[in-house]
């Protein structure tokens, strides 16, 4: 085998690779006798069809198989040779494939930049600590205590932190518009995850049927919608309050704690905090050494890494949205508008 590693632009490179004709002949033939043993032909007994026979039935697919192996088993022989981590996958192009020649391909792909940091006595950053109160604890217990807490009905005027469960249907100038509408939907008043006005125009109801105006941001994701005032046509169907749960055993069993009473659940959460900021310390501490190599070093980053970069801000985008990846058009944040940020 004989590779050739060319440098293209910037981090783009194109490595040509030939392969002995023996090699491909020596794959051929094995692969031409295993059918031999195998192969039911009329006229013939098995294991009896003349090799030129075999050739003329099956060459092509043999031909293409022997072709696909011998890429795939000499690619990453000769980015070892070459001393070559590609950062992306490569673009093969079949250069030759005669096989009474060398079978000859490309691959073209990008690499990951060579860095060697430059640093110094004087350059820093920052060594992140993190140190846990009492008063961090007690905010973590308070949101504990209410996710594990229950919604129960009231009879009673919407206030806020309630829970509402709604229908809704919404229209502007009376045409109704994507996403306009849902049943049974849940909303906790004041959570400001509505667009702005919404949930204002549902306190203090009761159970009823009612309409209210809202403007979508500016800055909305569905650029058609953004700074247009929507009417909604509201059914209020259930008023709920949250009950929190209480520091007892069931709550013990449904963390997952082994611990008996308050003290002990207090100090397991503070334990579990610990290691939380732990993590969170070294990430940081990670995230200011990276920012100050960044200030200190210019280097290329591969394209391929920045549309990685991308598509993963994209989908957590689509996610904090309720929308799955694979379920979403290409027009709902468009994967040209992360790119920007992702370069960063």
């Amino acid at each position: 085998m004989i590779s050739k590693l060319k440098k293209l632009k910037d981090l783009e490179r194109k490595l040509t690779v030939s392969i002995p004709v023996e090699d491909y002949n020596s794959k051929f033939q094995t692969k031409l006798n295993n059918i031999k043993g195998k192969a039911k032909l009329d006229g013939f007994r098995k294991g009896k069809v003349p090799n030129d026979v075999l050739e003329q039935r099956y060459g092509q697919s043999i031909h293409a198989d022997v072709v696909n192996d011998l890429i795939q088993s000499s690619y990453p022989q000769a980015l070892t040779e070459n001393k070559i981590r590609p950062a992306s996958a490569p673009t093969v192009n079949l250069e030759s494939e005669d096989p009474k020649k060398p079978i000859t391909y490309s691959a073209t792909f990008e690499v990951f930049p060579e860095i060697k940091p430059k640093l110094s006595r004087w350059t820093s950053y920052e060594n992140v600590s993190i140190s846990i109160t009492d008063s961090d604890i007690d905010l973590a217990i308070a949101d504990i205590l209410k996710r594990y807490g229950e919604w129960t009905d009231v009879s009673r005027k919407s206030k806020k932190d309630d829970q509402v469960i709604i229908d809704f249907v919404g229209s502007i100038n009376n045409e109704e518009f994507e996403g306009n509408s849902a049943k049974d939907f849940k909303l906790v008043l004041g959570s400001n995850s509505m667009i702005p006005g919404f949930e204002d125009a549902i306190l203090d109801k009761e159970p009823s049927e009612f309409s209210l105006k809202a403007t979508f941001p500016e800055d909305y994701f569905k650029k058609d919608l953004a700074g247009v005032e929507a009417e909604f046509k509201i059914t209020l169907k259930q008023i709920q309050e949250l009950h929190e749960a209480k520091i007892d055993k069931d709550l013990f069993e449904k963390l997952e704690m082994d611990v008996k009473d308050e003290s002990a659940f207090r100090e397991e959460i503070s334990k579990r905090m610990e290691k939380e900021v732990e993590v969170q310390e070294k990430d940081l501490t990670k995230e200011s050494i990276y920012e100050t190599l960044l200030k200190t070093n210019s280097f290329k980053v591969p394209n391929v890494t920045i549309k990685e970069q991308a598509e993963l801000m994209r989908k957590d985008a689509l996610m904090r949205i309720g929308q799955m990846e694979d379920q979403a058009g290409d027009d709902l944040f468009p994967i040209d508008t992360f790119m920007e940020n992702a370069e960063k």
